[in-house]
């Protein structure tokens, strides 16, 4: 039958193995939930960097790019229009023959002038549309390339975001492995409390032995030395 000391140290062994156990576990979901939390967080930045890589594709592909050409020519076209009815080269649209010739002078003259001047027009025109189309490759590629400046910039900053965020998480899980030290703290004291009242029981019944025989050797020495007085009688 175990005597009541050596059944306290037995629970506080056990008392102390459950609390660093405990708290062992509570580090470990703490650990966890650290790269969990990493993971997602890398995860998130990723999908944002694949996200404008498509949307720089999209942007860029020969669909989209044939609409921005043809965006740019007609704006390019409408400005050498303007320059040249600005310059008086050109009459605005709607203007008939007779309007655009002089106001002075026969009329075989002025639809002469007339003729020639929609002929001048016409091949200003012309023109004007070719140039148009031509720089609108030039203005097409020079907005490419600003889409690819700004997308390579933000990808440049998530990528910083995602160094940053693998470089804390030594950190983090440095912290989170600190969870359970209340309990594993807890649990040390309480096994070195059941090893030391484990000792101290362990200490008394070897004193308690030791009495013992240490009695029984004094009746064994009275019974011998009177076998040897017996003997002597003889």
């Amino acid at each position: 039958m175990c005597e009541p000391v050596s059944i306290i140290s037995l629970a506080l062994a056990a008392a102390g193995t459950a609390a660093s156990a405990y708290g062992a576990h509570e580090s470990q979901v703490a650990q966890d939930k650290a790269i969990n939390n990493s993971v997602a967080a890398q995860t998130g930045l990723q999908n944002q960097s694949n996200n404008l890589f498509n949307q720089s594709l999209a942007q860029q592909n020969v669909a989209s790019t044939q609409d921005k050409m043809a965006a740019n020519a007609t704006t390019r076209a409408d400005e050498y229009a303007q320059a040249n009815i600005n310059a008086g080269t050109l009459k605005p649209q709607g203007t008939n023959a007779a309007q655009a010739g002089t106001t002075t002078g026969p009329r075989v003259v002025q639809d002469a002038y007339a003729a020639q001047a929609a002929k001048v027009g016409n091949y200003l025109k012309q023109q004007g549309l070719a140039n148009a189309n031509l720089q609108s490759f030039a203005d097409t590629t020079l907005q490419n390339s600003r889409l690819n400046q700004n997308m390579g910039n933000q990808q440049n900053i998530l990528a910083g975001f995602m160094r940053n965020n693998s470089s804390l998480l030594p950190i983090q899980q440095y912290a989170a492995s600190q969870a359970g030290n209340t309990a594993k703290g807890v649990g040390g004291l309480l096994s070195a409390a059941g090893s030391v009242t484990g000792m101290g029981a362990s200490t008394g019944a070897l004193s308690g032995v030791g009495s013992s025989l240490g009695g029984s050797g004094t009746v064994g020495g009275s019974a011998v030395q009177q076998g040897f007085d017996a003997s002597n009688n003889y």
